[in-house]
């Protein structure tokens, strides 16, 4: 996700975090929230990753 990110692939990684979250709660239960969640709203709000632009999500 973070390379694909740093690629531009915003829909590509929403769609990764997509696909793993309905994995994780069929598996464990609840949707993760908080800080789990912070890289997948950094990108719903074109924040760069953490580092800056180019930055590692």
């Amino acid at each position: 996700m973070p390379a694909l990110h740093r690629c531009g692939r915003r829909t590509d990684v929403l769609s990764v975090f997509g696909h793993l979250g309905v994995e994780l709660v069929e598996r464990f239960g609840p949707e993760p929230s908080g800080e789990p969640r912070r890289p997948e709203r950094a990108i719903l709000e074109h924040a760069p990753g953490p580092g800056g632009a180019g930055g590692r999500v």
